[in-house]
């Protein structure tokens, strides 16, 4: 009965505990408003379907856009963008074709894992692509149709990375200077602990 007890109060602790969010504020913003933006204008303009491939490209790209420099970061969304127009292209012409669509999964999904390397930022791209290969294979297109869909899933995911890197010109080097003070901010404090003799001295964290 105590066990039960504990687990159900485990969980309800579990449901109402109040985190941090791993996502900034800013960050979730404007990644919102690439979404929904053009998907309202598109309705508001009498072309769902252009609001509906513009957003669906931000959406797809939203899980690279991180902080940091602004041409990193705008170097990692044109990336994801890039994938994620050319994995719908792919999607769009071979979905009726059941072997080419098969080796097409088995290529990106290889060469999306193999991205593991490079870090999880570069992996989410890897992800991201496969998901929308499968997604668009659902609605095979001809090649005009496909090249039109996948320029607007490009175009979704570099309007989120306008969006992303839209304060470049007011605040050039501020993701850069925030992580000096983080490391300058751990050596202060690793300054401040007292050492024993003989003791090597603790590495600052972020």
């Amino acid at each position: 009965m105590n066990n039960g007890y504990s687990l159900r109060a485990s969980v309800i602790d579990t449901l109402i505990r109040t985190k941090r969010p791993d996502v900034p504020v800013r960050v979730a913003l404007r990644n919102t408003a690439a979404v929904v933006l053009p998907m309202a204008l598109g309705i508001l303009l009498g072309y769902p379907q252009i609001g509906l491939g513009i957003a669906a490209g931000a959406l797809d790209t939203m899980f690279s856009d991180q902080p940091g420099p602004y041409q990193q970061r705008l170097s990692r969304l044109f990336l994801a963008a890039l994938a994620a127009g050319a994995a719908s292209l792919v999607g769009f012409l071979i979905g009726d074709w059941i072997l080419p669509m098969c080796v097409a999964c088995l290529v990106c999904g290889f060469f999306g894992g193999m991205l593991v390397v490079f870090g999880p930022d570069i992996a989410r791209v890897g992800m991201t692509s496969m998901l929308l290969l499968v997604i668009t294979a659902a609605t095979p297109k001809g090649l005009v149709d496909a090249l039109s869909g996948g320029a607007l899933i490009f175009a979704g995911g570099m309007l989120l990375a306008a969006f992303s890197v839209a304060a470049w010109p007011l605040q050039r080097y501020r993701p850069e200077r925030l992580a000096l003070a983080v490391v300058y901010r751990g050596l202060a404090d690793l300054a401040r602990k007292p050492q024993k003799d003989g003791e090597a001295p603790a590495s600052p964290t972020r």
